[in-house]
């Protein structure tokens, strides 16, 4: 198993690739902390993560608060008594041009997709200098690396997620902590579904097969790799048209 024993944070646990990964995580091994607003989402996935033979805990909370996170952690190390990794995976995302964003549009993306990333990435790496040990990983996109039109706001977080990594990286890098980020291309979840309803998702990966990029990532067989985005390509890089809509 490539978690066996191992305590990992997943945010954004309820559904798409938050839950493939709690799900994939457990499979091999790890004891997981489920976190998400939205508690009936993650009971479930708490009962089926079990029949795995793991332990899970349910937390809810919002991750742009700093009092939330903060208990997150608490709750966490409460229960495992340590942090070895943690997806930080939860966001948003919004489908505007530029002009059309408003300054509440703005803020509420930076608020989630890059103060709640920066405050669960925080909290971790505080545990994890003191175990000198863990795995920080960041949930990005292929819109980190390129911007698209009407992806104004969320590109911007997703390029911003890339630069605290590298920054993490540089900081931690004595402590044993491995810090990558994971970029999907358009993935077929939820979220992208209710902000591309016309787009055909047969042409689109599947929540399983990035959370097998992130279960890798956060095993020890990726010990060497520091600082690295990992970029997870599908059909959909064939239509470069398919999103300029």
């Amino acid at each position: 198993m490539l978690l066996k024993n191992k305590v990992a944070i997943i945010t954004g646990a309820g559904k798409g690739i938050g839950k493939e990964t709690a799900i994939d995580f457990a499979k091999e091994g790890a004891n997981v902390v489920l976190v998400s607003r939205t508690l009936s989402e993650l009971m479930e996935l708490s009962k089926k993560i079990e029949g795995f033979g793991v332990k899970s805990i349910v937390v809810t909370g919002d991750i742009s608060s700093e009092e939330d996170v903060k208990r997150i952690f608490d709750e966490s190390v409460s229960a495992f008594e340590r942090v070895d990794i943690i997806v930080a995976n939860a966001g948003i995302h919004l489908r505007k041009s530029v002009i059309d964003t408003s300054v509440a549009d703005w803020d509420l993306m930076m608020e989630i997709n890059l103060r709640g990333t920066f405050l669960c990435c925080r909290e971790a790496a505080k545990i994890m200098i003191k175990q000198n040990y863990g795995k920080i990983i960041i949930i990005s996109s292929e819109s980190g690396k390129k911007g698209s039109a009407s992806q104004g706001a969320y590109c911007t977080t997703k390029f911003g997620q890339l630069g605290l990594m590298e920054v993490l990286q540089d900081e931690l890098k004595d402590y044993n902590i491995n810090v990558n980020a994971v970029l999907p291309s358009a993935t077929d979840t939820p979220l992208l579904r209710a902000s591309y309803p016309e787009v055909n998702h047969s042409l689109l990966l599947r929540a399983g097969q990035i959370a097998k990029v992130i279960t890798f990532v956060a095993s020890d067989d990726a010990s060497g790799v520091k600082g690295a985005a990992y970029a997870v390509w599908g059909a959909q890089n064939l239509k470069p048209n398919l999103f300029n809509t």
